[in-house]
């Protein structure tokens, strides 16, 4: 399902390097039985995806990596 994320900060990961603390991003909250882009599937029951971080790419992360969920549909 769609959602908008804010990415709180918290983790140093290398994947979130180009995600601005603070900033809200549009994602995908993925379910289990899904696949990403590169054939992968669901691995976590907080699992998101970034549709596009600053530097345009799509970033697969977690909630518990620190964002919030400001919106998401039903």
């Amino acid at each position: 399902r769609k959602a908008v994320v804010k990415f709180n900060g918290g983790n140093s990961a290398d994947y979130l390097k180009d995600l601005t603390v603070g900033s809200l991003y549009h994602a995908h909250l993925p379910e289990g039985g899904e696949f990403d882009n590169d054939g992968l599937a669901v691995r976590y029951d907080d699992e998101v995806w970034i549709v596009a971080d600053d530097a345009g790419e799509e970033v697969i992360c977690r909630i518990s990596d620190g964002f919030e969920i400001v919106w998401s549909e039903k």
